[in-house]
């Protein structure tokens, strides 16, 4: 599942809704990107941790 969000804040809350739903999946990874102006996508936070 992914989604797009152009404020921040709305993937902040998405991030913490979707490790509340999904965390009980052991295959389950959530993870927070933010892309750039050039394209290239950041890791904000992952679920579990790395």
């Amino acid at each position: 599942m992914q989604g797009a969000w152009a404020i921040r804040e709305i993937g902040e809350l998405k991030f913490r809704s979707w490790i509340v739903s999904y965390g009980g999946i052991s295959e389950a990874r959530v993870v927070l990107t933010e892309r750039g102006v050039d394209g290239v996508e950041k890791v904000l936070k992952e679920w579990p941790e790395a």
